[in-house]
């Protein structure tokens, strides 16, 4: 299996030097969250619920998408920054920049300073003038007609202010890119943006904090609101911004964001929801999900009947037996999750080893999911790896698409259904073990 070099994130084990250091909320990440709080707070819809219409995917066929934010946000840098990583990822669309304001820059200004600065500040005189009637119908047009077969990646770089002009000119996109500096969200100026594409009908799809004097990039990622979130320190002109961590997954997240499902996300949020009822009425074990709702393989189609929900509990230090008090705790986890128990198996340990695991499976209907969810719990000891958590950290988007994909073939063929998902464990393991993140 090929890895793609471009698919950047990492996860990395976090070492807590001690409770106070860890309670510690970094700068970058705690104006990203101020950010995202004032963004909230204006409403509207948001990605995953304008996804959800029937027609989104038509909508987002041709993709325009206005990176706007006050001025000295870095959106120039910002737009170049982009462009090039979109360049690097193989089978991307080209990514067309189109600049939509009178005193603007754009991504021609940016490699024009770093071959000829002198040429770059003429030409930028030259180019400076104050909105006109002719120049607002003109790009309102032009953004209109952005889009095609061979070129449907689009970005239009806006000026800084929001003016009547400018929601002319934003008419003709389909989704928005909010950046702002630390001053513009203290001033509250995000959720200033947040409203006028509300009222332009423009689903944000990523909020993004320009921190000029950061030495390093925050990535918080996709929440259950379809939003990208991250801060992207020191937007520089004549900075290579190829290895910004942020722009790498953002640049993702902009290709692929209409193809995520987002009724799979809210089901796992739901299920999630029942185990934590199930571990606060379950003190003695830890209840953990498994399987494809964690790795990102759940399919969720015509064929689909329920909702398959793996469950690890665990008892810590403690091996699982036929004696007195492991039949009393099956009882208990009965009586708590209506699941009954079904045979007593073989598990592996970690790192090596077996011992008892015993199954205890039911089926469970819940508010909110329409298909019944068919539970398959295993209570075992804490030597369980759940390897599911990984698969998103180690195996590319396109892999991932490649497995569900492959998954759908084999369905119906229950003996290579089998081989195949062995297949992706013994690979996640692997890299787990190469990048560190399980040790033997």
């Amino acid at each position: 299996m090929e890895k793609n070099p471009l698919s950047y994130k990492q996860v990395l084990p976090t070492k807590q030097e001690d409770t106070a250091q860890s309670e510690i909320i970094p700068p970058a990440q705690q104006r990203i969250q101020e950010m995202g709080e004032q963004i909230k707070a204006v409403g509207g819809l948001t990605l995953a619920e304008f996804l959800s219409s029937p027609e989104a995917k038509e909508i987002f066929k041709y993709k325009k998408i206005v990176v706007a934010g006050p001025p000295r946000s870095g959106k120039s840098c910002f737009n170049k920054g982009i462009k090039e990583i979109v360049k690097t990822i193989p089978g991307a669309p080209y990514p067309f920049v189109h600049t939509a304001c009178p005193d603007g820059e754009g991504s021609w200004f940016q490699e024009t300073m770093n071959a000829n600065p002198e040429l770059a500040a003429k030409l930028k005189a030259d180019y400076k003038s104050k909105f006109t009637p002719e120049f607002v119908q003109m790009q309102s047009e032009a953004v209109k007609k952005l889009g095609s077969d061979s070129c449907p990646l689009n970005f239009v770089d806006i000026g800084g202010i929001i003016t009547p002009e400018n929601a002319k000119i934003c008419g003709g996109a389909n989704a928005a890119i909010i950046l702002s500096g630390e001053t513009a969200i203290a001033a509250g100026l995000p959720a200033e943006w947040k409203k006028f594409f509300n009222s332009l009908n423009i689903p944000v799809i990523a909020e993004v904090y320009s921190d000029y004097n950061g030495k390093e990039d925050t990535v918080i990622g996709v929440s259950d609101d379809g939003v990208f979130r991250g801060g992207v320190h020191h937007l520089e002109r004549g900075e290579d911004l190829n290895g910004r961590q942020t722009l790498q997954e953002l640049a993702q997240h902009i290709l692929t964001f209409e193809k995520r499902d987002y009724k799979v996300e809210a089901i796992t949020k739901r299920v999630n929801e029942l185990i934590s009822e199930w571990q606060a009425a379950l003190p003695e074990v830890k209840v953990i999900l498994g399987g494809p709702l964690v790795s990102g393989l759940f399919i969720l189609d015509e064929e689909t009947d329920s909702v398959d929900v793996d469950l690890r509990f665990l008892i810590p230090d403690t091996p699982v037996t036929d004696e007195e008090g492991t039949q009393e705790l099956i009882q208990k986890i009965e009586a708590v999750t209506g699941l009954k128990y079904r045979k007593t198996i073989p598990v592996a340990d970690w790192p090596e080893g077996t011992s008892n695991g015993i199954q205890i499976e039911g089926t469970v209907e819940i508010d909110g999911v329409d298909l019944p969810l068919d539970v398959e719990g295993c209570l075992r000891n804490d030597k369980y790896v759940g390897w599911g958590k990984f698969y998103k950290d180690v195996l590319t988007p396109e892999e991932l698409s490649h497995f569900k994909e492959e998954k759908i073939r084999l369905r119906h063929d229950k003996q290579a259904y089998k081989a195949l998902k062995q297949d992706v464990v013994e690979e996640v393991k692997k890299r787990c073990f190469e990048k560190g993140l399980v040790t033997k």
